[in-house]
């Protein structure tokens, strides 16, 4: 565990693991269960996308090469299902055109494997803290829009 890192347990971030590969599904949500977020683990593309339209997370984890479906393209499906989606890549095969690839497709950040897990656990919090960034800004803008909208406009005329 990584000092400062504790996930709050009163309201825990949910994420998606998906990695075709069982053992390296079940160490990271080992890895973020340890720390306290609620993870929940799926083993190719479609599956994933199947669960993200029946709930949404909070952070998607997913490898860049599987079967069936691809991880760009994944970042791709969930970003059509929900825009503000985060996606953190993780790839045994690492090149800059791989890199760059997930960059387009809209992923967070990419991580190459063999990674080190206080190496995860900072990006997880840094995406985390992004999405926590995002929902306090679009609050922020449904409160302003609600008490300074046109319709709470009052004036006097002549």
């Amino acid at each position: 565990m990584i000092p400062g890192f504790k996930q709050e347990t009163t309201n825990p971030a949910r994420i998606l693991v998906v990695d075709d590969d069982r053992e390296m599904c079940q160490f990271l949500a080992d890895v973020l269960g340890e720390e306290g977020y609620r993870v929940e683990m799926v083993h190719d593309g479609p599956s994933a996308v199947q669960r993200y339209r029946a709930e949404c997370f909070d952070l998607t984890i997913t490898d860049l090469m599987m079967p069936r479906m691809r991880g760009t393209e994944l970042v791709k499906q969930l970003k059509e299902i929900d825009a503000h989606a985060l996606v953190l890549l993780i790839t045994a095969f690492g090149s800059i055109e791989s890199a760059v690839e997930a960059m387009h497709a809209g992923a967070f950040h990419y991580v190459t494997k063999p990674f080190r897990t206080d190496e995860i656990l900072l990006q997880v919090k840094r995406a985390l803290e992004q999405h926590n960034l995002q929902s306090e800004i679009e609050r922020l803008r449904q409160q302003v829009h609600s008490h300074y909208g046109f319709e709470n406009i009052i004036g006097q005329s002549a």
